[in-house]
């Protein structure tokens, strides 16, 4: 009798012990959220949706709201749609509330919110909803900043604490006001250092966010440690064990683009199926400017797919200004002041590229051709073709005294990517000695660029005084973008 009952309550603790593990909310990578996750890196977004309303994938398994959450971020930022993102801005707070009164361990309610006050933060940044991004960035760091001292070795962590910390330390001097408040604090060398921590272990352990840390280590090193060379290897040579995709395609020519392989750009885009393609209209956009850098005017053709595909306003006066480059060199008269004309009334002017195509649509002066065709072979990184083109016009350009700093700041790029650093730093030295207002981006950048040269040659005195001039000005464009690059400059000397 004894016997029996001590198999009755056994039993019966462990039918209770089911019941309340069924109750237990948890977390599991396996193969249905793998599948699920690809599909929102593919773009699929209507089939992701699908995947994530039926049953495939248990409710009980809070990675699914991540999941939800990642759907909408990529097709907001993407696509930039105003009303799709009043409707689903509700679902943030409805997001964080649910994982927050599940029955979770702390790291993974801290992680989870964390992933989503960050991705809803980029896209209030988006959206122009300035306030709410502060405050997501806010609240995205103090979870991961807890993670990281109460369950330090929870990797997950380190993936997006890795890249505040790295972005922190380069931001414009104008914005550290904000870094204060936040709270945020952090080097490059710290960043880049905890996103090799979660990507060693999501190369051993779990694949599923390795391609975003794969990504985000790739414009690391290219934009803030000034390595596009090591970053486009390092991505090429992590890109080839996994499915193309337009996000990694876009990453890849992105990188590709930054390290001056203007050809490879055009074949990586070109290697992704039409299909794919459209799913991510910006790729449109980057085909025609590498094509427009080899001076092919088919480019044109790239840019009106773009505005066709593109329902946004990001990169739509700088595609309007690059059709009218495009008719420019066609001499197509009317066509140049048309496109000129919607440069000036569509789109906004969040990217520096946008503020740029603004100024110069307004500035209502023919641009000078032998310098645009130089512009443009710099930027694909076609030196000897550049230079050829402006020693021979040299008379004609130097003859109109508007040109002059310009044509300095052009020839001074011409030999930078020709690694004749004598004459490189001696064109770049006179471009800031004409701009006698001191507000030219040209000047600006013409002393970035120097700081760069002598940060290559190990003179890290001159190069710090260089940096530190771009520091002191504040160019009429790109203002933001430059200061973050000598402060990046600046950050990598010390």
């Amino acid at each position: 009798m004894i016997g029996f009952r001590l198999i009755y309550i056994s039993f019966f603790c462990f039918l209770l012990n089911s019941i309340a593990a069924q109750k237990q909310d948890y977390i599991a990578f396996d193969d249905k959220v793998s599948y699920c996750y690809q599909q929102i890196i593919e773009l699929d977004f209507l089939e992701a949706k699908k995947t994530l309303s039926g049953l495939s994938i248990p409710r009980k398994n809070k990675i699914r709201i991540l999941l939800e959450n990642y759907n909408d971020f990529f097709k907001l930022f993407i696509h930039e749609n105003r009303s799709y993102y009043d409707k689903v801005k509700p679902q943030k707070n409805i997001r964080l509330e649910q994982i927050q009164n599940s029955t979770l361990t702390q790291e993974w309610k801290n992680y989870l919110q964390a992933e989503i006050h960050l991705q809803w933060a980029l896209v209030h940044l988006k959206m122009e909803d300035n306030f709410l991004a502060f405050q997501s960035i806010r609240q995205a760091l103090s979870l991961l900043e807890s993670n990281q001292k109460e369950y330090p070795e929870f990797k997950y962590t380190y993936k997006s604490l890795g890249i505040l910390h790295a972005l922190v330390s380069t931001i414009p001097e104008g914005f550290t006001w904000a870094a204060k408040i936040i709270g945020l604090r952090g080097t490059l060398q710290e960043g880049i250092k905890e996103l090799d921590l979660f990507l060693q272990f999501a190369e051993s352990e779990n694949p599923l966010f390795i391609q975003e840390a794969i990504a985000a280590k790739s414009f690391l090193m290219a934009y803030l440690e000034n390595k596009p060379n090591e970053a486009y290897q390092y991505l090429s040579n992590k890109i080839v064990v996994l499915d193309p995709n337009p996000l990694m395609t876009f990453i890849h020519s992105r990188i590709a683009m930054k390290a001056g392989y203007n050809d490879a750009t055009i074949n990586i885009i070109s290697s992704l199926p039409p299909s794919s393609r459209q799913k991510l209209p910006f790729l449109s956009y980057l085909h025609g400017v590498a094509a427009l850098q080899k001076l092919d005017l088919k480019a044109e053709q790239y840019f009106l797919q773009y505005l066709k595909d593109f329902k946004g306003n990001s990169y739509i006066k700088e595609a309007y200004q690059k059709l009218s480059w495009c008719a420019l060199m066609n001499k197509q008269n009317l066509n140049y002041e048309r496109y000129k004309q919607l440069c000036l009334t569509k789109g906004n002017t969040l990217t520096d590229e946008d503020q740029q195509a603004l100024k110069e649509a307004q500035k209502n002066e023919l641009p000078n051709l032998f310098l645009l065709k130089a512009r443009l072979l710099s930027d694909g990184n076609y030196p000897k073709e550049a230079e050829r083109l402006l020693l021979e016009n040299e008379k004609v350009i130097l003859a109109e005294s508007t040109y002059r700093l310009e044509y300095y700041y052009r020839l001074g790029r011409v030999y930078q990517l020709l690694k004749v650093k004598d004459k490189a730093k001696l064109n770049f030295n006179l471009v800031v000695d004409q701009d006698l207002t001191q507000k030219s981006f040209m000047s600006a950048n013409a002393l970035l660029q120097c700081g760069y040269i002598y940060e290559s040659e190990q003179n890290h005195s001159m190069a710090k005084k260089y940096f530190k001039s771009v520091l002191e000005r504040n160019p009429d464009q790109y203002s933001r973008s430059l200061h973050q690059k000598a402060k990046a400059g600046l950050v990598r000397i010390k």
